[in-house]
């Protein structure tokens, strides 16, 4: 008890029978706090994993701040047709608003859409999908007009877009990970036959790895992050500005702000389009390099080095033009919080022009 066992000798079989009670299906949560993203914040959710017993998946959840207000609506069939496929459909309504640059430090993104998910596990540790975006961009932002005045962009963007993904992960955990590796694939693809004003291929990958190094006297991993991506216009149609790669964050380059690393000249000074607005990479490449001392409990201390750039498409490659940073991180995993809160000290070992560099940084999560 609670397993059932009927062994069918003949034809050498054994049927398991699990009993057990029905969980609670619904959970509400509500809090509040702060995030480089979101400023301060203030949110509000309630989600059921049993929706009428059968196991689907319904949510909303509402949050408010100083930088970001979103609304999102959404429901799932985690096991479809009795198989290892699911589907969902999500709908939101979000505006953003982000800072780069003192006098180019606006911009914000008011969006309304859906994306409806189809996705599929295969084998041990292998799923992959392909999700469909439906969305309506509303994009301001400032530039640099010709009298040398900043003004403010204003553009709505139909969004239709297909991205398939693959993903191998064999991580032990997602917040405590003490080994196993991570590979995932994607393409976005946008306009043509979908419509809509976008049109673009965007393709990224992901390699990340866990090694434990040693048991004794305390337990250490090494850990291996890196990610590459590029986006090609299709057609005469050009990449609108909040669609390009920028660089900088927590979960990127740590101590640079995010969003903070754009295009630069061959001087150093900062790349603008034709509008006079500081221009994203058309490429990136991101590697992130760490080595955990599991200090035991809760705790979690680790030296990180952080490289990546973005590139335009006149730019080549060059690992003496990677941004670069170190430094060491605390992480106290928390289980009212259930992700871990970093307390993050960087270094800019390339200090440039116009940098927006923050030596201390504070987050939850983890950094891949």
């Amino acid at each position: 008890d609670p397993v059932e066992i009927d062994t069918d000798t003949e034809n050498k079989k054994v049927n398991l029978v699990f009993k057990g009670e029905e969980a609670d299906r619904t959970e509400l949560q509500f809090g509040g706090g702060w995030s480089e993203l979101d400023g301060v914040f203030g949110q509000f959710a309630i989600s059921t994993k049993n929706f009428l017993g059968r196991g689907e998946q319904l949510g909303a959840s509402f949050q408010t701040g100083g930088q970001r207000d979103y609304l999102d609506l959404s429901y799932a069939v985690p096991w479809f047709l009795d198989r290892p496929q699911s589907i969902g459909i999500r709908a939101y309504n979000q505006a953003l608003e982000y800072g780069v640059i003192a006098d180019l430090d606006y911009y914000k993104r008011d969006s309304q859409g859906a994306v409806l998910t189809y996705g599929r596990n295969f084998r041990l540790f292998q799923a992959a999908s392909i999700s469909y975006n439906r969305s309506r961009y509303d994009d301001h932002y400032n530039a640099v007009a010709e009298d040398g005045t900043v003004v403010t962009v204003h553009s709505l963007i139909d969004n239709s877009s297909l991205r398939p993904a693959w993903a191998f992960d064999s991580r032990d955990s997602p917040f405590e990970t003490t080994r196993g590796k991570r590979l995932s694939l994607a393409v976005e693809y946008a306009g043509g036959f979908l419509g809509g004003d976008n049109y673009f291929i965007r393709p990224e990958a992901t390699f990340t790895l866990f090694q434990p190094v040693s048991n004794y006297p305390t337990k250490t991993v090494l850990a291996f992050n890196a990610e590459a991506g590029l986006i090609h216009s299709l057609g005469d149609y050009g990449v609108s500005t909040l669609e390009r790669f920028f660089l900088g964050g927590e979960n990127s380059i740590r101590g640079h702000r995010s969003r903070s690393i754009y295009l630069r000249d061959a001087k150093g000074d900062p790349l603008l389009d034709e509008d006079g607005t500081l221009l994203g990479g058309d490429s990136f490449v991101q590697l992130n390099l760490e080595y955990h001392f599991l200090l035991g409990g809760p705790f979690r201390l680790l030296l990180f080095a952080d490289a990546g750039n973005v590139f335009g498409e006149n730019q080549t490659f060059d690992l003496s033009n990677l941004r670069t940073t170190a430094g060491v991180e605390l992480r106290v995993l928390l289980p009212v919080f259930g992700a871990p809160l970093r307390f993050i000290y960087s270094k800019n070992l390339d200090p440039r022009p116009q940098d927006s560099f923050e030596a201390f940084q504070f987050s939850i999560g983890t950094s891949f």
